[in-house]
């Protein structure tokens, strides 16, 4: 079967070339005789590996591995992908069918650590930090993660059953959730910092991220926002119109955003704001940094050009190449690279392509750079953004020895409040519970002594809080704890005077 298959793709592709030849004049002829012939030394290199090779080869993973060559000569960002990992990948992007979960596999169970707000888990009633122990009655101790999402997320059926315990002293319970298509979120925490700064963190692109936007900025100034702090640090982009859209909600009236250049004329296109779409003109900071790429860039970019916020941080990453989606028959696509992006002012961020540094200046006379990324307007050192490796273990170690002991402290002392700024104001890491988490890493059988752990108490107890925050809010909870020991945000809060002279600025005569 696998030779016919084989056979089938061969025969397809040699009767295209002849097609190809029979059609062109003799010059070209000769170039695809060329052609043809390489694609039939090919096929037979294929064969006989797979009939005569030393141990038995898979002729499919041969031509997989041929496509892949191809590609590698390329550029870096184009590449076929599977039915199966396209499904996965396009995930990141677009809503997806599930019942609105994340969870972290410890031990033999899935715990909970995340509930899509109003989606169909948290409307049945499951609770961060329940313990699911089957799905589908497949006891989930004997799955691996990849078939766990499977069973998650995969649409064999329109309900999905999970048994779990709520709490641990009881039977577990049964649910019979429905799958629904689940929306991506792009942001995961957006909140007031002080009375006046609302900080808002966008860590991808999807199809949403422009209307998460509108709702996060219309949350936070209700709240009282003044100045905003708008986070794309580790933001490694996404579709290139998801990018257009979050960027025309900060440039006003019909300016150019970004515009793209290819081989081909639709490749080559020019991007506007539109004036209906434009959220209120107040003082904004923009961080970045070496994971800020692809669309993360096109926004900051367009907002460095036109004056319109304060960019700091580190050099972006460098990513302007554009890659069109190609989709085949059994479901794999092709992403191939066909167009290079250009900030308003021109500027190819692209490190491949345009390594030199170039000089560029705004309406308002400032000197921004072009070459290898977005360069801040100021830089700053960056932030320790990882644990110590020896902490950093801990999360390794048992399934991660943080969440186990948040997930036992909020159950055993009944922690509840419900605002999580209230309880990060109020909540302390003392001596007492140090002592607590130390005897809890020796249980696990880590192999940490004590005098380890105190060589990192300030790191350990802000881990330590982080997790009991996400034990109780989920996402948000640790990204809004995270924030109050981020040095970044912290000297995003103390430039804010500087973007609001540059805003002062484009308003006088």
């Amino acid at each position: 079967m696998k030779k016919l298959k084989l056979l089938k793709k061969s025969i397809f592709l040699i009767a295209s070339l002849a097609t190809i030849i029979v059609l062109f004049r003799q010059p070209v002829i000769n170039a695809s005789q060329k052609v043809f012939d390489k694609w039939m030394t090919l096929t037979l290199i294929i064969d006989h590996i797979e009939r005569y090779y030393v141990t038995p080869k898979n002729p499919d993973e041969l031509l997989n591995f041929a496509i892949d060559g191809v590609l590698n000569h390329l550029d870096p960002y184009s590449s076929y992908l599977s039915a199966d990992v396209y499904q996965e990948w396009q995930k990141k992007f677009h809503a997806y069918q599930g019942i609105g979960l994340k969870y972290s596999k410890i031990a033999d169970r899935l715990y909970v650590t995340s509930i899509t707000e109003g989606g169909p888990a948290e409307s049945a009633g499951i609770r961060l930090g329940d313990q699911i122990i089957r799905i589908n009655d497949q006891a989930v101790s004997g799955l691996s993660n990849k078939n766990i999402q499977k069973l998650l997320s995969i649409n064999e059926s329109k309900e999905l059953e999970l048994v779990l315990y709520q709490d641990v002293n009881l039977p577990p319970q049964t649910f019979v959730i429905p799958r629904v298509k689940i929306p991506v979120t792009s942001i995961p925490c957006a909140y007031m910092l002080n009375s006046t700064t609302g900080y808002i963190r966008l860590d991808h692109f999807s199809d949403m991220s422009s209307y998460e936007l509108d709702r996060a900025y219309a949350k936070l100034n209700l709240q009282g926002m003044k100045n905003m702090i708008f986070d794309l640090r580790d933001n490694g982009g996404g579709t290139l119109d998801a990018g257009i859209r979050v960027a025309n909600r900060f440039i006003p009236g019909e300016r150019l955003l970004v515009y793209t250049k290819g081989r081909l004329r639709e490749s080559s296109k020019e991007y506007y704001s539109s004036q209906q779409q434009t959220l209120p003109m107040i003082p904004l900071v923009v961080l970045i940094n070496g994971g800020t790429a692809s669309d993360a860039e096109i926004v900051a970019g367009a907002i460095q050009d036109w004056d319109r916020g304060l960019i700091i941080g580190q050099t972006s990453f460098g990513k302007a190449m554009i890659q069109t989606e190609f989709p085949f028959q059994d479901g794999s696509v092709l992403l191939l690279t066909t167009a290079i992006y250009y900030t308003p002012l021109g500027r190819c961020i692209q490190k491949q392509i345009a390594p030199e540094e170039k000089t560029f200046e705004t309406p308002m006379g400032r000197t921004v750079y072009g070459g290898g990324g977005i360069k801040p307007d100021i830089i700053i050192k960056a932030a320790q953004d990882t644990l110590p490796a020896i902490l950093s273990k801990l999360y390794r170690e048992k399934g991660n020895l943080f969440f186990q002991f948040a997930d036992q402290l909020v159950r055993e002392q009944n922690i509840q409040t419900s605002q999580i700024k209230v309880f990060l104001e109020n909540f302390k890491v003392d001596r007492v519970m140090l002592k607590s988490f130390q005897n809890h890493v020796r249980m696990s059988g880590s192999n940490l002594t004590d005098k380890e752990l105190e060589k990192f108490y300030d790191d350990l107890t802000d881990a330590i809080r982080t997790e009991i925050a996400g034990r109780l809010w989920g996402d948000e909870g640790r990204y809004i704890a995270q924030t109050l020991y981020d040095k970044e945000i912290e000297q995003a809060v103390q430039l804010m005077p500087k973007a609001k002279e540059l805003l002062n600025s484009q308003n006088r005569p």
